[in-house]
This record gives structure tokens, C-alpha cells and sequence, in this order.
């Protein structure tokens, strides 16, 4: 198994290192003036050593990503893949193979497109480095991802009026005015599509016309249109019916990955970083990132015969399955009519319990998974495993046991629709846990207070004085007590985006 931290200052990836501090509440990092500095330690602040975070050192769009993720499959796969340092030759065709699996939300459709396309190119020996080798793909897993924000767009003021919980999490007058805002949209959309294509179609994101142009239409799309939920719901746009702050999984993982001793033992000399402002700076409030992607990619990886297994918990806001279900009957290739007329089949985990419903044709599924939100293996864990287990064997997703593949191709029987599919509304998954690593997210603005104050009891990481509390949601269910508001900066409030990559 191997993680790939990028774009880089992502996780514990990084350029130029700097010494600073680090505040939990604002996401803030702050350089150090002299390498002598003294610099008081308190709850909200703390000695890092990070990446520079300048945004010209990262990326800002998918396209970049892609290539880079090839660059250094390439590196990995010649130089370390067989443990020794010794070079795959250049006739062997290193293949992963059809029981290979890559997950992804953002990026995955793209970066599998730019492999195949690479390939092609080794094949035919038209690469432009001869040193490249082939690297095949067997299947690529999707899980939440946004993946084409012209086919999702309608669907996040839909999802948080009609879900399939029965929460209707905005007010009718959101609703409507999401909705009245649609139109305007698709118009910006197709405006930003229409300028990469003539002006940036290596989609560099250097040129200002272009930028301008998709940045307009991702603030009306993400930042109004899907941000309507956000600023009204107060819920989890992972899980709408988790009441803010709260968070699931929990982030104990950052704690985790910023002990010395795991520093030391992975050999790396930077502080774990989750999501890194310079990032979301690049893809959100530079280049408008988000929405020039399109299924294109997707349908290339269909076309390709790379295998597509789109896993989508059903409690999500910001990647919604519906939203997601569309890209997935809207894709434009050659088995595209077969997998549009199978059927929903349902999704057996294990002999007492069905973890989901499944579409299928071939080695293409579409899988709603029930009472799981964005991080769908951490709530569902046991019927995500079997999902990808499945599609990496080339067997139904439904129970395992057909061959997916074959000369006529396994297709998936049931109702063509599931929006009458309704679920029961469970406790929260998670009560309010203020991680202290992530005070912005986890934490009520009573708790962030009392950490700026240096007041607040913390053991391990987590503040367990003053208690948190829900906040009042819109609809039902509902928090039982509100929890102030902290005032945060416009590079932080940008991170409510951060999930999506």
C-alpha cells in the first residue's frame, strides 16, 4: 500500500522548511523573524516546523496533479518498487495490475486519464522520456468525490430539501434562492469551460483571464449555491445529521502524526499538515479549480477498460450521492446505455446485514452505501471493504459471487431508482469533541475562547473544559444547546472546502 501526500505541503509533504508557530484556532502559520526567536508556547500556539506555504511552491489545478502523480509513480515503480533500488527495464510493462486499486475523491478520475493516456503514448513510442514505463491501473476507487460540478450543482440545494433521511436542512427561502441562483451558474460554468479551452487548455492556471473568469463561477456555485447548507444548517457538511462542531472520524490521526517519535521513524522534518492553506489558497481563491473539471476524464478512464467503483455514503452533503448518481447515468461511453438500464441491486455485507444499494454493468458500479457520511470506510467500514474487494476481483459488487466481466458483462437487476429508499435518523455518530489540533473545526466558540484565555483543561489534545455543546440545527433533529461563533480569517473560512480533494 502506498500514500502519496500532494499536492505537495500537503500532509507531511513540503518545499522549503521554516520554522514558526502554529495557532490551532486561526489555522495560522507564522514564520519565525530570527532563528533565535523566543517564543512563548500556550494553548493556542505552538512551535512547528513546516513548509515555506508559498502558493507559487504548489500546485493549483487537477491537471498539474495528474501529471505529477505520474511523475512520481514513475520514480517509485523504477527506482524503489522492488525493494532494492534496482530499475524495472524498460521492456517489462510494470502493471499494478487488474488487481490494482487507487482511491480518490478529486483527482482520481483525472490523474487514471493522464496514466492511460501515458501509456498510449509508451506504447506507441511516442513518450517524450524514454525511460517511462508503462503503469496500468486495474481499478479506481472513487469515494465522495465531487467530480463534475455541472452534473452536481442542482443537487446540493436538492439533497438538503429532499434527502433520503427526511431532513429538510435549509429553510424554503434558501431553497428557493439556491435554486433562483442556478441559472447564473451554469452560465459562469460554461463561460470558465469555454475560456480554459481557448486560452489555458494545458489548464496551467497562469493566465489571469482565465482564472477571473472560473473563480466567478466557483464563488456562485460552491461558495452560494452550496454554501447556502453551510451558512444555515449548522450541520456537518459531512453529515447532515451531525450538528456542528462536531466532526467524524474524529482527527485523532493529526496527533498522532505530529509525535516526535513518528516523525523520527518515518524520517520526515516537518510537522503533519492536513490540509495546508497554501493548497486550498491555490485550487479555491486562485485558479477556481473545482469547477472546470468535468466527467470527461471519468468517461476516458471507462473507455479505457480501467475498472470504476463510485462509493458514496448517503449521509453527505458537500459529495452527494444523488449528485453523484448523476454524473455516473450522464457519462458518455461505449457501455454507457447497458449501465443506464441496470438496475439497483442490494449490497449484501455479510449474512445478517445489507450495507447499501448497487448499480453495475461490467467493471462500472455506482454504490450508495447507507448511514455513512463523506469518510464513508470510517462509518461503513466492513461494506466499503467489501465493495473494493469486490471490484478489484472483477466480481459483482452486490454479493461477490458473478464474474463481473465476460463477453455479455454482468449487469446489476432491481429498480431503477432508489430515491424511495429512506432511511432512519440515528443518534449522531460522534458527540462534540474539541480536538485541540483542529480547534477552527471542532470546536464551539466557548471552547475556542477559553484556549485563546489559556483557560481551557486539555487532555490528550482533546478539551475536555469547558464542555462542547451542539449547535441548534435547522430541521430535525436538533442540537440541544447553540454554541457561539468564533470569528476565523478568510484563509480558514476557506477551508470548509478542504475535504473535497
Amino acid at each position: 500500500m502506498l500514500y502519496i501526500d500532494m499536492p505537495v505541503q500537503t500532509g507531511y509533504s513540503y518545499t522549503e522548511i521554516q520554522n514558526g508557530t502554529f495557532n490551532t484556532v486561526t489555522k495560522e502559520f507564522s514564520p519565525l523573524a530570527t532563528a533565535n526567536q523566543t517564543v512563548e508556547s500556550n494553548q493556542t500556539t505552538f512551535l512547528a516546523t513546516m513548509s515555506s506555504q508559498d502558493q507559487s511552491r504548489t500546485l493549483n489545478t487537477t491537471a498539474q496533479v495528474a501529471k505529477q502523480m505520474w511523475q512520481i509513480a514513475q520514480v517509485w515503480f523504477q527506482d524503489v518498487a522492488d525493494g532494492r533500488g534496482a530499475q524495472i527495464p524498460r521492456e517489462v510493462n510494470y502493471k499494478p495490475g487488474d488487481q490494482s486499486l487507487v482511491i480518490f475523491r478529486f483527482f482520481g478520475p483525472a490523474t487514471v486519464a493522464h496514466f492511460q493516456q501515458q501509456n498510449e503514448l509508451i506504447a506507441s513510442g511516442s513518450s517524450a522520456n524514454e525511460n517511462d514505463v508503462a503503469l496500468q491501473v486495474g481499478t479506481l476507487g472513487i469515494t465522495n468525490g465531487c467530480i463534475d460540478s455541472e452534473s452536481q450543482l442542482s443537487f446540493w440545494p436538492t439533497f438538503a430539501m429532499n434527502n433520503t433521511y427526511g431532513i429538510k436542512t435549509i429553510s424554503e427561502e434558501a431553497y428557493s434562492m439556491a435554486m433562483g441562483n442556478l441559472s447564473t451558474a451554469y452560465d459562469l460554468l460554461h463561460q470558465c469551460r469555454a475560456a480554459v479551452s481557448e486560452l489555458d487548455p494545458e489548464r496551467t492556471g497562469a493566465v489571469d483571464e482565465v482564472n477571473e473568469a472560473c473563480l466567478g463561477a466557483f464563488q456562485l456555485g460552491f461558495g452560494f449555491i452550496q454554501g447556502v447548507y453551510t451558512e444555515s444548517s449548522n450541520r456537518s457538511a459531512f453529515d447532515i445529521t451531525l450538528p456542528t462542531p462536531a466532526s467524524f472520524p474524529p482527527p485523532y490521526s493529526m496527533a498522532y502524526f505530529n509525535q516526535r517519535w513518528v516523525q523520527e521513524a518515518l524520517g520526515v522534518p516537518v510537522n503533519f499538515t492536513l490540509s495546508a492553506d497554501a493548497v486550498v489558497n491555490n485550487f479555491m481563491a486562485s485558479t477556481g479549480d473545482s469547477v472546470i473539471v468535468t466527467k470527461s476524464a471519468l468517461e476516458s478512464v471507462l473507455d479505457s477498460g480501467v475498472g470504476v467503483a463510485m462509493v458514496y455514503g448517503d449521509l453527505d452533503y458537500r459529495c452527494n450521492w444523488m449528485g453523484a448518481e448523476n454524473v455516473s447515468l450522464s457519462a458518455s461511453y461505449s457501455g454507457a446505455p447497458s449501465f443506464q438500464s441496470a438496475g439497483y441491486a442490494p449490497i449484501t455485507t455479510n449474512s445478517s446485514y445489507q450495507g447499501g444499494l448497487v448499480r453495475q454493468f461490467k467493471n462500472f458500479s455506482f454504490s450508495r452505501v447507507f448511514q455513512a457520511g463523506h469518510s464513508a470506510g470510517a462509518y461503513q467500514p466492513e461494506t466499503v471493504l467489501r465493495i473494493f474487494e469486490r471490484a478489484i476481483f472483477g466480481k459483482d459488487v452486490a454479493t461477490g459471487e458473478a464474474d463481473a466481466g465476460g463477453a455479455s458483462g454482468y449487469t446489476s437487476q432491481g429498480p431503477a431508482g432508489i430515491l424511495n429508499v429512506t432511511s432512519e435518523i440515528r443518534d449522531p455518530v460522534v458527540g462534540p469533541i474539541c480536538f485541540w489540533y483542529d480547534a477552527l473545526e471542532t470546536c464551539d466558540g466557548a471552547q475556542q475562547e477559553a484556549l485563546v484565555k489559556n483557560v481551557a483543561v486539555i487532555e490528550d489534545y482533546v478539551v475536555v473544559s469547558p464542555a462542547g455543546t451542539f449547535s441548534s440545527t435547522y430541521g430535525n433533529p436538533t442540537g440541544t444547546a447553540a454554541a457561539p461563533q468564533a470569528t476565523v480569517s478568510k484563509s480558514a473560512a476557506a477551508r470548509r472546502f478542504k475535504v473535497m480533494f
